[in-house]
């Protein structure tokens, strides 16, 4: 793991001592305290939680909490750290963890999709909000308990979990299989009640995970082998302001990156692309950041508007994170080799600015 200071102010540099990993994974941060995902053996899969202190890397605990599965990190939300024992089959364990000390809180069972890098998304009182499979393909985790709340149903393909996002009191999710139209469905956050769906999104039949929304409100969302979209919430249905066909595909485990003037960033083809909130224009480049494959990248933004981005590389000795400017002129770079499942994520730790990233190992 890697710490960069602002762009412009300076720059410090760490790597965690503790435990090596196989691959690097999610991470995710409360002030000064960070966890992800340590692979410790792929036959059998193993792997645990690790957390950190966000200023010098030290080890604060490491806990596997399962004999079998991965323990997957899924938000870091109200001073708990949220994850799942991933057994590849639906049915996880759901953990509520004491960052302080890594004891469990609360543990739960539940029917989840399948996926192994999916996050939770919440609610204003701190409530999950997860990807379920079969009849409770939508649901609502209480954050005290780990109780189910609701539970919705909508159809959703069988290769992975489909991305959702929060904006007030709405769910945005995908709804839609490998053989029927894909679109995108509205949720009331307090009921699980369906509002509206919009039309159909052409595109193929697999999982949907890049999707964002922006500042103002504006719903970014790709389709596999289809368009991007830009679509604002009327409230009483969805509006289309813009789609545009990008020069590449984008990669399957990709996000979206959104400046402070609500232009778009993503990763298409090899390259990662300004384009205009507006219109869907494209207004500029960056240079390719891979030699093969699609870029899978994994974006973040920081109030500087500087661009952090984990180029998710099929090849793994070429993975990388870079920095840009808003005008994606390149800051700096950092060999992260086999970071095809994690990205940069974003603290500010005694208001001092940083960006973090999970590599193969720590050296």
């Amino acid at each position: 793991m890697t710490f960069n200071g602002p762009v412009g102010a300076f720059e410090v540099e760490y790597r965690a001592q503790s435990l090596p990993t196989i691959w690097g994974n999610q991470i995710f941060i409360d002030g000064n305290i960070l966890v992800t995902t340590r692979y410790l053996s792929l036959s059998p899969i193993r792997a645990a939680l690790a957390c950190h202190a966000t200023l010098t890397g030290d080890t604060i605990w490491t806990r596997n909490y399962a004999e079998n599965g991965v323990m997957i990190v899924m938000g870091f939300k109200n001073g708990q750290i949220y994850a799942r024992n991933f057994q590849q089959q639906g049915f996880d364990t759901i953990y509520a963890i004491n960052p302080a000390n890594g004891n469990v809180i609360w543990k739960s069972r539940h029917t989840v999709e399948r996926g192994i890098i999916w996050s939770a998304a919440f609610a204003d009182n701190g409530d999950l909000i997860i990807p379920g499979s079969g009849t409770k393909s939508v649901m609502r985790i209480n954050n005290l308990t780990g109780d189910t709340v609701w539970t919705r149903y909508r159809i959703i393909p069988n290769t992975g979990a489909e991305c959702m996002c929060v904006s007030g009191n709405t769910v945005y999710t995908f709804e839609g299989g490998i053989t029927t139209p894909k679109r995108l469905m509205a949720i009331d956050i307090n009921t699980g009640a369906i509002r509206y769906y919009s039309q159909s999104l052409p595109g193929d039949g697999y999982q949907e995970i890049p999707f964002s929304i922006g500042k103002d409100g504006t719903i970014y969302i790709v389709r596999d082998g289809g368009e991007l979209h830009a679509l604002k919430d009327s409230g009483t249905g969805f509006i289309q302001l813009w789609s545009r066909q990008l020069p590449g595909a984008v990669g399957t485990y990709s996000t979206f990156g959104v400046l402070f003037n609500d232009d778009l960033i993503i990763g298409a083809g090899k390259r990662i692309y300004k384009i205009d909130n507006v219109n869907g224009s494209i207004i500029d480049s960056t240079e390719e950041l891979i030699s093969g494959g699609t870029l899978n990248a994994r974006i973040a933004v920081d109030a500087y508007d500087a661009i952090y981005v984990g180029n998710g590389a099929s090849i793994p000795s070429e993975g990388k994170t870079f920095a840009f400017d808003k005008d994606l002129n390149t800051l700096w770079s950092d060999p992260v080799p086999y970071n095809y499942y994690s990205g940069p994520a974003l603290a500010s730790p005694f208001n001092i600015g940083g960006v973090f990233t999970a590599a193969q190992e720590a050296k």
